[in-house]
């Protein structure tokens, strides 16, 4: 990268006073980078070392430590709130809109996702370029590739490959099916999506030390970011990379007006949050700028898979059950994981609150529960044996430039592409392909 310390060099940042993963809160940051270079990443003998220069009054005073990690509940929570209305008003969550998606008749799906990719791009660009945020972006970056570490190209191709067949079996992914529960999509079906979701992440866990030694490559990538291989700046890489996705998300929608593809009638708004739908690009910019307040405050970025970990980690509560998963533990506890809890939550709240104002809960139709259970499990399996779901790698990967994230994407899209094309063809209607 261009600023001294490459993705090479990556170790895991150190833990807080709770002993929990540091995350950083930016007025935090504020204070730190005026002090020390790389806001505590600093470069020695040619890797990595993470040093922290915290007040003291900070680790002694419990009460300003638990107001702070409520502080970060509280922003997760209202950033899920904001991230599933938005998906409920873009009407991603719909289960024929991301099957349609994978037969190539709808693109609501492709123009939010490319939208909400757009602003990633940008904002990570200009946050890169602030004097004042621009070590915060960088921690975060190295902090988002380092559950890249242990991975490499099979992993993650193979990893994204069963999340898009989970994707298109079930309607759903690890971060809709959160909007899919709260607007009651399926007479049930959603639910179904997400208990098989939890279990394909307890599954996983407890096969990851096999999949680890089988799939992991014998010499990881040194260097997982774009800006690694060229010697251009970030911010360049970025804007370059979002107009490009622009220029795809326009002519997309030239080619097939949102309109059409969502069939919203003659609706009179007198209210954009009653509004039955937004053009899905508006609600892809919204989502996207989330990675604003989640990185200044929280730390991360957008993500939503590894809550699944963190909820089916809670059933290893003595240490015989613990030692069953040794990836599952981590996960049991810490604001590292939890903010992504309190931000899936948010996500149910967010559809709930947004079908209410619309008068459409309930309306929506799901897939067969069969479908729903086999392609939940898929999403979550999936996605954790890649580190990282549509929003994971899709939004925050490739906001960050990572090479992985890059290739875990068209993987998806591959994988929920061929389960697309071999279930129409095997059912023959295209109202039996939307419904079963």
């Amino acid at each position: 990268m261009n600023n001294g310390v490459s993705s090479s060099q990556l170790v895991l940042p150190p833990k807080d006073a709770m002993g929990e993963p540091r995350s950083y809160m930016v007025a935090e940051v504020l204070t730190e980078v005026n002090t020390m270079p790389n806001n505590g990443v600093m470069s020695q003998n040619g890797h990595l070392k993470w040093k922290i220069n915290e007040p003291k009054e900070v680790v002694n005073d419990s009460k300003r430590i638990y107001l702070k990690v409520f502080g970060k509940l509280v922003i997760s929570l209202v950033c899920g709130i904001v991230f599933g209305f938005a998906m409920e008003k873009g009407r991603v969550f719909d289960p024929r809109i991301i099957r349609g998606q994978f037969i190539f008749t709808k693109f609501v799906m492709l123009k939010m996702f490319l939208a909400a990719g757009v602003m990633s791009l940008f904002l990570m660009g200009i946050l890169s370029i602030i004097p004042q945020t621009k070590n915060l972006l960088q921690v975060t970056r190295m902090s988002l590739i380092s559950t890249y570490s242990t991975k490499g190209l099979l992993t993650t191709t193979a990893g994204g490959f069963i999340l898009g067949v989970g994707m298109q079996l079930s309607g759903s992914c690890p971060a809709m099916v959160l909007v899919q529960v709260g607007t009651f999509v399926g007479n049930g079906s959603a639910f179904v999506t997400l208990v098989a979701g939890l279990l394909g992440a307890f599954v996983y866990g407890l096969v990851e030390p096999y999949l680890t030694k089988l799939l992991s490559p014998k010499k990881p990538l040194k260097r997982l970011l774009l800006d690694d291989y060229l010697p251009i700046p970030f911010f360049v890489l970025t804007s370059v990379c979002g107009f490009l996705m622009v220029a795809a998300v326009v002519g997309l929608q030239f080619a097939y007006p949102w309109k059409e593809e969502v069939h919203i009638g003659n609706e009179t708004v007198c209210c954009l949050f009653s509004a039955f739908a937004w053009p899905p690009y508006v609600s892809g910019v919204i989502i996207g700028c989330l990675q604003v307040p989640l990185i200044l405050f929280i730390g991360n970025t957008i993500g939503g898979s590894q809550s699944y970990c963190t909820i089916v980690s809670q059933l290893l509560f003595t240490e015989r059950l613990r030692a069953i998963s040794p990836y599952l533990s981590p996960y049991a506890r810490g604001i590292g994981n939890w903010w992504q809890v309190f931000y899936v939550i948010g996500a149910i709240l967010g559809g709930l609150f947004s079908a209410l104002a619309s008068d459409s809960i309930a309306s929506v139709p799901g897939v067969g529960y069969a479908f729903s259970f086999v392609g939940g499990f898929c999403c979550i399996f999936g996605a954790r044996l890649a580190a990282g779901c549509t929003s994971g790698h899709g939004l925050s990967g490739i906001g960050s430039l990572s090479l992985l994230s890059f290739a875990a994407v068209p993987s998806m899209f591959a994988g929920g592409i061929s389960a697309g094309f071999i279930m129409k063809f095997s059912v023959g209607s295209i109202d039996d392909y939307y419904s079963i």
